[in-house]
């Protein structure tokens, strides 16, 4: 009885191959940064369009058709501007999640969205923690921090949507 347990557990390990799970941090660690660099950008202009709202300025006063042309160009200059500031903070943190997210497709067979959100939360957590005056005088520290954690959630969806869909 033992034997063929062992057997059958010999056999599912050797069926699933690790090029796979290598193939899912690659595609975290290659993808997650642009991924991340849109969802910034995504948020940013949410946030620009709807500030005046959130403020509760009156509507009529509100141009949306100037608003939307301003979102629309800073949508631009973030997507030019953040590549290289994209991948050099979020290799690591694409990296970290995607191979936390390989080595549980490699032990459980699935790409989990909870682990991705899981591993992107406490990959974004940690430093976070320990960053040091979260509160600076100019807010400049605070906010870039907060403004990551949007971009690390939309990156590790829009990667574990798409890993979904290529790693079958």
């Amino acid at each position: 009885m033992m034997e063929e347990t062992g057997a059958g557990m010999q056999d599912r390990t050797v069926s699933r191959s690790w090029m796979r799970s290598v193939g899912i941090l690659a595609f975290f660690a290659v993808f997650g940064p642009l991924a991340g660099v849109v969802s910034f950008a995504v948020w940013f202009v949410l946030l620009l369009l709807l500030g005046p709202v959130l403020r509760a300025e009156a509507l009529g006063d509100l141009n949306w058709v100037e608003g939307v042309v301003t979102a629309l160009q800073f949508a631009l200059i973030i997507m030019v501007t953040g590549m290289p500031i994209g991948y050099s903070i979020g290799l690591p943190a694409s990296a970290g999640v995607g191979l936390v997210v390989a080595l549980w497709e490699w032990r459980f067979g699935v790409i989990s969205s909870v682990i991705a959100f899981g591993a992107t939360f406490v990959i974004w957590l940690v430093p976070y923690l320990y960053s040091g005056d979260l509160y600076a005088s100019d807010s400049i520290k605070l906010s870039r921090t907060n403004a990551l954690l949007p971009s690390y959630l939309g990156a590790a969806a829009i990667c574990t949507w798409a890993a979904r869909r290529i790693f079958r």
